[in-house]
């Protein structure tokens, strides 16, 4: 009798962690909004964090970075940090994915098969520039990312920068003569 029980508590265990990590993978999809368009104080929140933990990730490194130094600039404790995200891996994942997610559809854009090499790589160059300058401790921690290896390396910064790679290395391909 004991072990069904048991059985059924760690299978509705697993059925809940299931359910908790896709409740986190939903929010960084699609923030929740009100009728009217505005985002919802919790979503207001997440944000707040996902900016502060920008520049102190940016500045201190994943290692040295607590959840209370993070929340700190928003008014918020390290323990409600783990209100919007599970783990602190866990936001420093979403952190590099917030930071880099508009240079990355810029970039995504500006790979056009119709327009001439030049005009591509201009293109994208321009974008680089206006993101460094809008995000410099967007950049520090990219740079940072790169040149050490950390939890989130693997699964977030190879992806996103293999992906844009592979598009620019095939559009550069399209234009090869043959």
């Amino acid at each position: 009798m004991k072990t069904k029980v048991k059985a059924k508590r760690t299978k509705a265990k697993s059925t809940k962690a299931k359910k908790t990590k896709a409740r986190f993978k939903e929010k960084e999809i699609e923030p929740k909004r009100r009728k009217d368009g505005r985002l919802t104080k919790a979503e207001r929140t997440k944000l707040a964090i996902l900016q502060s933990a920008e520049v102190v990730f940016a500045e201190q490194g994943y290692e040295r970075t607590t959840l209370d130094a993070i929340g700190e600039p928003v008014n918020v404790l390290g323990t409600a940090v783990l209100y919007h995200f599970k783990s602190k891996e866990f936001l420093y994942q979403a952190t590099l994915r917030f930071t880099n997610k508009a240079l990355s559809m810029a970039v995504s854009e500006d790979i056009d098969q119709s327009a001439s090499l030049e005009e591509m790589i201009t293109k994208i160059a321009i974008d680089l520039i206006r993101h460094c300058a809008e995000r410099p401790y967007g950049v520090m921690l990219f740079m940072r990312e790169a040149a050490t290896v950390t939890p989130g390396t693997n699964t977030v910064i190879g992806p996103m920068v293999g992906k844009t790679l592979q598009n620019l290395f095939d559009a550069v391909e399209a234009q090869t003569p043959s």
